[in-house]
């Protein structure tokens, strides 16, 4: 059984003493408080396998406070990660890279595109990878391939794409990537990643092969880039 631990501090505390040495007024020694005054602390436990616990009033409220402060601190172990990440040279990121799940895989991209242009070759390197991204406690992000069609899940090859164009502003055989808010009936208002080329919007298949024969051609301009 679950519980979730609620505290809330009440502190009184003492009023300054004033720099005057006359008498204190009565309404000033009712507004003082001695300093020993005790602290008063109200706990409420709430169980989350009782069924009536979002009737009860300020149920509800815990448990959103509870989920709040839980996502909270993921997302302040995600941001650890990442500075971790940073931290190490191309060499150990290539050798991280080479086992890493769609998670972690999905977190070094984000990784290297903050690396700017020393980030390229190790994005470049995912140009073919077709796993899904994986997202976890961040908004995720999809991949809009067909007008009419539902949001899909976003390839990793396609997410490092996208990263490349970021940073380079470079947009091979004229494909452009763009976000669109899209509402769904399964997920709600979504974010989605789409690519045209020219006027007409272009599938991830073509899209991987514009940039694969874009890598090919000038990967030689990041040989010696560390």
């Amino acid at each position: 059984m679950k519980f979730y631990i609620f505290i809330s501090l009440f502190v009184f505390l003492s009023a300054c003493s004033s720099s005057s040495s006359s008498k204190p007024t009565k309404k000033e020694a009712m507004e003082r408080l001695d300093d020993t005054e005790e602290q008063v602390v109200n706990i409420d436990v709430v169980d989350s396998s009782r069924e009536d616990i979002t009737d009860k009033a300020g149920g509800r409220g815990f448990q959103e406070a509870f989920l709040k402060k839980k996502a909270w601190f993921k997302m302040n172990d995600r941001a650890k990660e990442m500075r971790r990440y940073r931290s190490l040279t191309k060499a150990q990121l290539e050798s991280t890279l080479k086992d890493a799940d769609e998670g972690t895989t999905t977190l070094l991209i984000q990784v290297f595109e903050q690396k700017g242009i020393s980030g390229i070759s190790l994005l470049a390197s995912l140009l073919e990878d077709t796993r899904e991204t994986e997202f976890g406690e961040d908004s995720q992000l999809y991949w809009y391939e067909e007008k009419n069609k539902p949001a899909e899940k976003l390839e990793i090859r396609t997410y490092a794409a996208n990263m490349i164009s970021k940073v380079l502003r470079t947009y091979p055989s004229g494909v452009k990537f763009f976000f669109h808010k899209l509402d769904t009936s399964d997920k709600g208002k979504v974010t989605v990643l789409y690519a045209t080329q020219g006027e007409y919007a272009i599938n991830k298949e073509d899209t991987a092969k514009a940039w694969l024969a874009w890598w090919d051609k000038f990967h030689t301009d990041f040989d010696d880039v560390k």
